[in-house]
């Protein structure tokens, strides 16, 4: 609720359908391992060294999200490489985990897309008897923002670029059937200047920012299988930069308060379904009187189905508040819903599917988009340290507005592949 808009690559990997299976069991299809894989990475001393490089060569036939208005759409084949590491303890008490990844994306002939970003971060445990376990985490990142993302007038120019902090801790508690856990945050955005093609250098300190926020969590295992929990996120937004550096730049302080709750349950229906949904409520006051405060409902529910041993399939749906990167828009009102199959042909050759629709209204503005996005993935495991998948994905945005946040469309067409320790 808290964070700034998410921030994705410019066109690899899909900003709404995964290419990661992320789903409630771990032995079933689309997220098990291979028969033949072991026990991964290399043991240095009481840690052991997991390590992967990923390397995808696509055709895209819009790098720019270009805009449906008689400007034909700008095609290219773009390289990708994803360098990956983690370092984790293998004690019996307490733990540390140290990590960092890598992107080097390269443009055949538009140059000025491509782009370099990085994460290292540190998480830690530290265990209090057998109940109570205290964690923090650290990590510094510098990332890229979506094509489009923040209006027309960023497409032809480098990326937009920022560097971002965080650091986090917290405790958590179980006694008996009930868990408890409470943690705080900070996090700190820097945003580079922004290089127009053919034009002036544009500042964007004017959105700077840092958050504070604090969460706390309750939870309450009914029975073995169906978990009741309630949650919430207060925190504060505030401007980095001073009143008279927004103004020159003619933007509104983004300095804001704000908190979410919500309460929800998680629990397998039958031993082949498992849900999980929340429901709650989220409310943002800005300082500035330019910008409208909103509140609203706001829901998360997911259901997985695996219908055979060889099929998983992942239902979601959600709407949720996000902030804008846009300065005349205060927030978005966004809603999406997705559906995801995985078939296991035979335990090395993995088929992915996955539909996916997205609805943004642009508060204080008359703006909304729809956005639909359809991907196809085949995924064939040579053996535990190498696997190579031939994908497709096809996205396409419509939109009520033609100056700001125009209609597109667009299709990519790629081989990756993966080498693990």
């Amino acid at each position: 609720m808290l964070a700034p808009v998410s921030a994705t690559a410019q066109s690899l990997p899909s900003p709404f359908i995964s290419d990661q299976a992320v789903l409630f069991r771990s032995d079933v299809a689309g997220v098990r391992a291979a028969p033949d894989a072991g026990q991964e990475g290399t043991r240095l001393g009481s840690f052991r060294l997991d390590a992967s490089l990923g390397a995808t060569a696509a055709y895209d036939s819009n790098i720019l999200n270009l805009p449906e208005i008689g400007v034909p759409a700008l095609d290219d084949v773009v390289v990708q490489i994803d360098p990956r590491a983690r370092l984790a303890s293998d004690w019996g008490r307490h733990a540390l985990q140290l990590t960092a990844r890598g992107r080097i994306e390269r443009y055949v002939d538009n140059d000025f897309s491509n782009y370099e970003t990085w994460a290292v971060g540190a998480r830690g445990r530290l265990d209090i008897g057998s109940t109570t376990e205290l964690h923090a985490d650290a990590a510094v990142a510098r990332e890229v923002e979506a094509r489009g993302v923040s209006g027309l007038q960023f497409l032809f120019g480098d990326p937009i670029s920022f560097r971002e902090d965080r650091i986090g801790a917290g405790v958590t508690t179980q006694r008996g059937d009930l868990r408890a856990s409470l943690s705080g945050g900070w996090l700190q955005r820097r945003y580079d200047d922004f290089r127009r093609l053919g034009g002036p250098t544009l500042s964007l300190d004017f959105r700077d920012i840092e958050i504070w926020s604090v969460t706390p969590q309750l939870g309450y295992r009914v029975r073995p299988g169906l978990d009741l929990f309630v949650r919430g996120t207060a925190g504060f937004t505030r401007s980095l930069q001073s009143p008279a550096v927004l103004a020159a730049a003619g933007a509104i302080g983004r300095d804001a308060d704000g908190y979410a709750v919500e309460a929800g349950v998680r629990g397998e229906l039958t031993s082949l379904v498992v849900v999980e949904i929340a429901a709650g409520w989220q409310k943002r006051d800005f300082a500035a009187a330019g910008f409208a405060d909103y509140a609203g409902v706001t829901y998360d529910a997911t259901l997985d189905w695996y219908p055979t041993p060889l099929i998983s399939l992942r239902l979601r749906s959600r709407q949720d508040f996000e902030n804008s990167g846009i300065a005349a828009v205060p927030g978005i009102l966004l809603r999406d819903t997705s559906l995801q199959a995985y078939y296991e042909v035979t335990r090395q050759w993995l088929v992915s599917a996955g539909v996916a629709w997205q609805n943004r209204g642009y508060r204080a503005t008359p703006i909304t988009t729809d956005t639909w996005e359809i991907s196809g993935r085949a995924e064939y495991r040579f053996n535990r340290h190498l696997s190579g998948a031939l994908f497709v994905r096809y996205r396409d945005r419509s939109s009520n507005d033609v100056t700001l946040l125009p209609a597109f469309s667009g299709t990519i067409v790629g081989l990756s592949l993966e080498t693990r320790l």
